[in-house]
Order: structure tokens, then C-alpha cells, then sequence
């Protein structure tokens, strides 16, 4: 804090508005580029291939460890 400035509770206060501001509109900018972002791949039959392999992958590695699991 700058004590020439003014009041520090005051500076801390205006700190804290503009940290929010700013948290904010780069959250808005994320969701906006991940939006695009997943329309574009939404639509592009080549990853919805992928991603279904993927998260079939997934699963079958799940049940694997859940059946070893269960035999202990």
C-alpha cells in the first residue's frame, strides 16, 4: 500500500475489485475459446471416433482394475 495514496483500506478494496474484474473477464474469454472450441470438434466425425475409442478405452481399464480388485 501506498500511504500517500490515500486510505489503505480503501486502496486494498479497489485491489480486490479490479482482481475480480480481471479473474472474471479471463474466465469469460476461456469459456468463450472452449465453446468454439468444442463446436468445432463436436461436429468433426474423426474425434467423435477418437474420443468414443478413448473413453472405451477407459472403461475396459476400469473394469480390468475392478475385476483384479475384487480378486484380492
Amino acid at each position: 500500500m501506498i500511504p500517500a495514496a490515500g486510505q489503505g483500506m480503501l486502496q486494498l478494496a479497489l485491489m480486490g475489485v479490479i482482481f475480480a474484474a480481471a479473474g472474471f473477464l479471463s474466465t469469460l474469454d476461456f469459456a468463450r475459446v472452449a465453446g468454439g472450441l468444442g463446436n468445432i470438434l463436436g461436429t468433426n466425425a474423426g474425434v467423435i471416433r477418437w474420443q468414443g475409442g478413448v473413453v472405451g478405452s477407459i472403461y475396459i481399464g476400469l473394469g480390468v482394475r475392478f475385476a483384479l480388485h475384487l480378486r484380492q
